[in-house]
């Protein structure tokens, strides 16, 4: 965790996370292992992060009322997103609200979380 990060009470942090500057992370909240969240990023209300998950510059994820929301594992949040709904396992969620499938978004890569050194670029 690093100075400028902040984060609210009665929250589950796994291990071998990484918290920017700047990046919260709210209230009754559960962080998985190996979990990024890099600057201006994090939650807001109770949600759950699952492992390997990079939450982009600048995204939010924000629970629906008194319903907690869920973040799969090995999900790549793009930089600018809000999160409004439960995102599936093995996903990459794109600015205009695409989720895409995460074939690539290994746990094994760069001590927990990365792209596979297979990685080739989508073509549209």
């Amino acid at each position: 965790i690093l100075y400028g990060a902040y984060i609210e009470s009665h929250v589950k942090i796994g291990s071998f996370g990484q918290f920017m500057y700047r990046s919260s992370v709210a209230h009754h909240s559960t962080i998985g292992r190996n979990c990024v969240i890099l600057p201006d990023g994090g939650t807001s209300g109770a949600v759950t992060v699952g492992d390997n998950v990079i939450i982009g510059v600048n995204s939010r994820i924000l629970s629906s009322g008194d319903e907690e929301s869920r973040i799969g594992n090995n999900v790549l949040i793009g930089p600018g997103v809000t999160v409004l709904k439960d995102i599936p396992d093995n996903s990459i969620v794109q600015v205009n609200g695409k989720i895409l499938p995460n074939e690539r978004f290994t746990s094994d890569v760069y001590g927990g979380i990365g792209i596979s050194p297979s990685y080739k670029r989508l073509s549209s």
